[in-house]
């Protein structure tokens, strides 16, 4: 599957499991209010004795308490969609197949190539299936696409995640997968807040 379409699934299931899962936090929300409402209520038939306006000042206290909680629970609610999301998402790449993971990283390597003789740092996990065979075949398809078709492999990152760095001389371009989610997360906040925070 090509690193687009990854990323496209990754920000289209986020959207659904935004639309799904606001209808539940909105009603969770709606019973947090109902309950500072009657919380209110009880307050204030208790504070009659010290005075109306004392009273109607403390209700009103209470409800803007009750609001800004309403809010942040609403905003930790966003998080945890958007973590879990993430993590799902994060956790499909890591579970492809080797053959999936393997042309997944093939495209990436070939839209970020600039020159073709890059040095490939893979992580230390990936050390079998990222081999030099494989980099073999992404450089026949280099000079097929009219560069050098000359990239090779580096010492392997404990630090690497998943993904590729290339770096030439003192320039490195990262694509590994911390750098792709942190990207699409990027993206993926606005749209998500723009499904949470809409009005109703």
């Amino acid at each position: 599957m090509p690193a687009e379409a990854i990323i496209k699934k990754i920000l289209d299931d986020a959207k659904k499991e935004a639309v799904t899962v606001e209808k539940e936090y909105r009603e969770e929300l709606k019973k947090i209010e109902a309950e500072q409402k009657l919380e209110i209520e009880k307050i204030t038939a208790d504070v009659k004795k010290e005075g109306k306006t004392q009273g109607d000042e403390k209700a009103r206290r209470l409800l803007s308490n009750a609001e800004i909680g309403a809010r942040k629970s609403l905003l930790e609610l966003k998080q945890e969609l958007i973590d879990d999301v993430f993590q799902s998402a994060y956790d499909h790449v890591r579970k492809m197949e080797d053959k999936v993971y393997r042309q997944f990283i093939h495209d990436l390597i070939i839209k970020i190539a600039e020159i073709g003789d890059e040095e490939v740092i893979v992580g230390e996990k990936d050390v079998k299936l990222l081999n030099s065979s494989f980099i073999e075949q992404i450089n026949a398809d280099l000079k097929k696409a009219g560069k050098k078709g000359k990239l090779h492999l580096g010492k392997p990152s404990p630090e690497i995640d998943g993904g590729v760095l290339l770096r030439r001389g003192r320039k490195e371009i990262s694509a590994t997968l911390s750098a792709i989610f942190n990207e699409a997360r990027h993206e993926l906040e606005s749209e998500v807040a723009k499904i949470l925070l809409k009005e109703g």
